[in-house]
């Protein structure tokens, strides 16, 4: 005859090291909900009542860059916030993934400020592709601490904070805004 061995109810179960705290899931997730819903009310604007500046929805480079960090945001969120470890999980990871990275490398060649020349946003286009790199190296080599912590920081430095400064004042996000 066998035994099943049981968990030991002496010591609370602990959260892994990797995993997020409630109060930061929530403030990702709402961060996440906010902007999106303040680039919908832009881009409403922009295509539906011709917010100054809708023309440049035309441009190649700028649509290329909208077509890859809008669903790169949500995404993002949900693969952080997710069930980890599983081939949904690792398949819609190289898909945020690969948003990233086209998001900045697009954001090259969107140039509305400084009259065509880059402007201090793109400094965030090499941090974006080494979180990129960070992220991949450290699941490849196991280290699911690292792994997570790079996302969040590619999270939190290369969408998010790229994300508000795109609604200051005088930006076209802002423009497509407030009008």
């Amino acid at each position: 005859m066998t035994s099943l061995a049981l968990p030991r109810t002496d010591r609370p179960a602990r959260r892994p090291a990797a995993d997020l705290k409630p109060r930061i899931r929530i403030a990702l997730a709402t961060g996440a909900l906010a902007i999106l819903a303040l680039i919908g009310v832009a881009l409403t604007r922009a295509l539906l009542f011709g917010a100054p500046g809708a023309a440049a929805l035309r441009e190649v480079a700028l649509a290329v860059h909208l077509a890859a960090v809008i669903p790169a945001l949500p995404l993002g969120a949900w693969v952080l916030l997710a069930r980890k470890g599983s081939p949904r999980h690792r398949l819609l990871g190289k898909i945020w993934l690969a948003l990233m990275v086209t998001g900045a490398v697009s954001a090259l060649w969107v140039r509305h400020l400084n009259d065509g020349r880059l402007s201090a946003i793109h400094l965030l286009v090499p941090v974006v592709l080494a979180g990129a790199w960070r992220v991949v190296a450290s699941a490849r080599r196991g280290d699911i601490v690292a792994h997570k912590r790079a996302l969040i920081g590619l999270l939190a430095g290369g969408m998010i904070t790229p994300a508000l400064l795109s609604f200051v004042p005088g930006r076209l996000m802002w423009t497509w805004l407030v009008g």
